[in-house]
């Protein structure tokens, strides 16, 4: 009974097929960040963010990237990019993207 039990489980993910990798956010929680958040204020709100990287200015610029699939072909992309200045505060949304595939 547990080696069914545990064959129908396995074929149960096979079957589902799906993939995920990144930062998932919500593009909703993105637009209401307000100038002068902090750092660590934004990224409680948004999750860890994929990339970060100090510009040569000293402002620094912090990512979200997401992707997800089926086995079936739908799924889709997206990502953000924001600007903290020289103290680490938030500044403006720097772009987003979201393409969906069906």
């Amino acid at each position: 009974m547990i080696r069914l039990t545990s064959a129908a489980f396995a074929a149960a993910l096979v079957l589902s097929g799906c993939a995920s990798i990144g930062t998932n956010y919500n593009p909703a929680v993105l637009a209401q960040l307000t100038p002068g958040m902090t750092e660590a204020e934004v990224i409680a709100r948004m999750g860890t963010p994929n990339s970060r990287t100090v510009l040569h200015d000293g402002t620094t610029s912090l990512m979200w990237l997401h992707s997800s699939a089926t086995a079936f072909g739908t799924g889709g992309a997206k990502s953000a990019a924001i600007l903290l200045d020289r103290d680490g505060r938030f500044v403006r949304v720097i772009t987003t993207t979201e393409t969906k595939l069906n």
